[in-house]
């Protein structure tokens, strides 16, 4: 890594940043030692713990990446060899800012949030890590975890002179390999402010009234995110080899070539950039890339080729378009990769799609400028540039309002409002074709039997960031189910498609992850010989973690015995299971059957007692109100599954679903087994009748005690 002498300017700072630490009655000598010991820290070499090894990391990339609109992709990766430099200088630019303003440096003393020295110098003894979770749990011990009582201080309040913990470091996500015990190769953090409700009082009644409102309006979102890995040889040379993306990188778009292109979809806007970037980037990077590796596969009017997505190797492209992704999602500018003894810090900048990354940190070695300093000045600098953004906004459109997040139901969400805001983005009826096709009105009937001659979906997401210019093909695995019949075994796959063997699948926003992956709303287009072609609203369950997928492998069997047997009766078409032709993803395409019981009662309430008069807490203990039409209905359909052997084993309110022509379904048999015993259904159904009647029950008290040891796996 390399160094730069301080100027003489940067040395005055560096005098000025000693100086303003004074003595006041409740700081000790010890209290005026410890911020020089955090800014020459350095963290010792980690090393993997006795008796475990490495995890072989395969690629972070996610099924998802491959959907980031055109707008906000990474288009091109930047190597700065004065970032490290700038960054740390930031520690002493503010001290001088806080010197100028007249405002000293805040005073270390009894009472603090501080994490004092010797707590650091334990956590460092703890160096011997197994994954992901112990590396980044170390990072917070011995680095984060003074950096986030100290930077707010400096970059948001100065004026209140004390040392209190306002911003959070928190886990978004992890990826583990299933061993006996999961071991996390992959931990993904962010970092943000709090809650302006639960910032310390005592801190926003002695700020200015402008500086408060900036943060009430920066609270409760994320500016940073991290991605820890755990020891690996993969991980480390994928860190190093970073540097090759400065000139090969190739921006990712997706080769499903050959079909008729949607125009449907919306470009989002591009959100702005601060003014003050964390680091000094030339003026001619930050232009517009223009790349030409960007455009669209070519479009044949006779067949489509649904081409892989990328190498399942762990790659240096993979990681960093994973990171971009959630960088993206986040609408974070930071993006830091830490391997354990190795790092890079990025920079995103929004309007010319480019990663601006950091030259190779060896963290055991980083003396100058020593990490402590350099990790400190970038949570200011990540703050600085939150407020400068929020500045540079002020007077201009605000962004769309991101899609609802799903309820503690996890079933089926409506909005509260009165009259939901429309998204544009759900127009599906305009698709290029020189015919100029139109929407027909269709029967199920008519629709099943063009359904399950499909043999390729074409995956959309038009939802958040996600706003797929180019579909991900997907082949049919298994034939569709319905009332009208049971569909043709699937067929061999091949290279090739007939666009009358395709169908569109456009997904809208997840309104539940539970326990097979995310639950979407969407929509099948089907497009006819003659130009025209039909649509159904869908539900789309989507899984790209393999227990997951093996779950919804297992629900399709146990929808396919229903349908087989035939239970005609208050069970949702299915109208395909398909594979991701890369192997990332595995979908099942099912009819819409309408609301919960259990969204249904908590509209109820919502209507009668409005917002405040439903608790936290209550929506989780939402019992159902249905009339005797209505348990008798979901009943006769609980005993068809039983004549068919089928044992549901999870009945809640959240698995009964009403649609508006009052007919019942009972759904999400992933946790059904196949069970010929009396006692047995007769167990679930009393446990069903007393659900119906107002009981409340949960996953695991749904589940009949006496089925341990008397079942038989669905067949396959």
């Amino acid at each position: 890594m390399p160094t730069h002498p301080p100027s003489s300017d940067e040395a005055s700072r560096e005098a000025a940043l000693g100086q303003e630490v004074n003595s006041a009655p409740s700081s000790t000598p010890e209290d005026q030692e410890e911020l020089p010991k955090l800014l020459s820290f350095c963290p010792p070499a980690l090393t993997q713990s006795p008796g475990t090894n490495p995890p072989l990391l395969k690629s972070f990339f996610d099924f998802y990446d491959a959907h980031v609109d055109e707008h906000l992709k990474l288009n091109r990766v930047v190597v700065l060899p004065g970032m490290i430099h700038d960054i740390s200088e930031t520690v002493a630019s503010t001290t001088m800012d806080l010197t100028t303003a007249g405002l000293p440096l805040p005073i270390l003393g009894k009472g603090d949030d501080w994490y004092y020295s010797r707590s650091r110098n334990f956590a460092c003894l703890q160096n011997e890590v197994a994954d992901a979770t112990a590396i980044s749990r170390f990072y917070y011990d011995t680095v984060a975890h003074s950096c986030l009582v100290a930077a707010p201080v400096w970059a948001l309040f100065p004026h209140f002179g004390r040392y209190r913990r306002s911003i959070y470091f928190q886990r978004l996500y992890a990826a583990y390999v299933p061993f006996d015990v999961p071991r996390y190769d992959l931990e993904v953090y962010s970092l943000g402010i709090a809650e302006f409700s639960r910032l310390p009082q005592e801190v926003m009644t002695s700020i200015p009234r402008h500086v408060s409102d900036e943060i009430r309006q920066l609270s409760g979102k994320p500016y940073a995110v991290w991605l820890f890995t755990s020891l690996s040889p993969e991980a480390e040379e994928a860190i190093r080899d970073m540097d090759r993306l400065m000139n090969d990188f190739q921006p990712f778009v997706c080769q499903t070539s050959g079909h008729p292109r949607r125009t449907d979809g919306m470009h989002l806007p591009v959100p702005v950039d601060s003014s003050r970037l964390p680091c000094h980037v030339p003026e001619e990077l930050l232009e517009i890339s223009q790349s030409d590796t960007t455009a669209h596969p070519h479009h044949s009017a006779d067949y489509i080729l649904p081409n892989s997505l990328h190498s399942k190797t762990f790659s240096a492209k993979d990681f960093v378009q994973h990171a971009w992704t959630q960088a993206v999602l986040h609408d974070s500018t930071v993006i830091v990769f830490n391997t354990g003894n190795y790092e890079r810090i990025g920079i995103r900048h929004r309007k010319s799609q480019t990663l601006f990354l950091s030259e190779l940190i060896h963290i055991p070695s980083c003396k100058d400028p020593a990490y402590g300093k350099l990790h400190l000045g970038l949570y200011i600098g990540i703050l600085q540039d939150a407020l400068g953004r929020l500045r540079k906004r002020h007077g201009m459109p605000q962004r769309p309002v991101p899609a609802a997040q799903p309820t503690k139901l996890g079933k089926r969400p409506r909005s509260t409002s009165p009259e939901p805001p429309r998204n544009t983005r759900q127009k599906l009826n305009l698709i290029e074709d020189k015919k100029g096709g139109k929407p027909l009105a269709s029967n199920d009937e008519n629709f099943w039997n063009e359904v399950n001659k499909r043999l390729l979906g074409l995956v959309y997401l038009r939802y958040k960031v996600y706003n797929s210019s180019t579909p991900v093909a997907c082949k049919r695995d298994r034939p569709s189910l319905s009332k009208h019949g049971i569909g043709l075994d699937h067929p061999e796959h091949r290279q090739t498609y007939e666009i009358d063997e395709s169908m569109d699948i456009i997904l809208d926003a997840p309104f539940s992850c539970g326990a097979v992956g995310s639950v979407h709303k969407g929509k099948v287009s089907l497009r006819l010989s003659d130009g025209t072609y039909l649509e159904k609203d869908v539900v789309v369950k989507l899984a790209t973690k393999p227990k997951y997928r093996r779950r919804i492998r297992l629900e399709y069997d146990a929808y396919h015995l229903l349908w087989s047997k035939p239970v005609r009766r208050g069970i949702l078409p299915i109208y395909g299971l398909f594979e991701e032709c890369n192997d990332l993803a595995t979908f099942m395409v099912m009819g819409n059957g309408g609301t919960s019981l259990a969204q249904r009662e908590l509209d109820r309430k919502l209507q009668d007692q409005g917002i405040a008069g439903v608790k936290e807490g209550q929506v989780s203990e939402t019992r159902p109100i249905v009339t005797p039409k209505e348990r008798e209905m979901f009943v006769s359909i609980l005993k068809a599954c039983h004549r068919a052997e089928v044992c549901h084993r999870d009945i809640r309110p959240e698995n009964l679903l009403i649609n508006s022509e009052g007919e019942g379904f009972i759904i999400d048999f992933d946790r059904a087994l196949l069970i010929n015993s009396r006692g047995v259904h007769d167990e679930e159904m009393h446990q069903f009748k007393a659900c119906l009647d107002g009981e409340c029950l949960t996953s695991k008290s749904a589940q009949p005690k006496t089925a341990i040891g008397k079942f038989k796996w669905l067949p396959q």
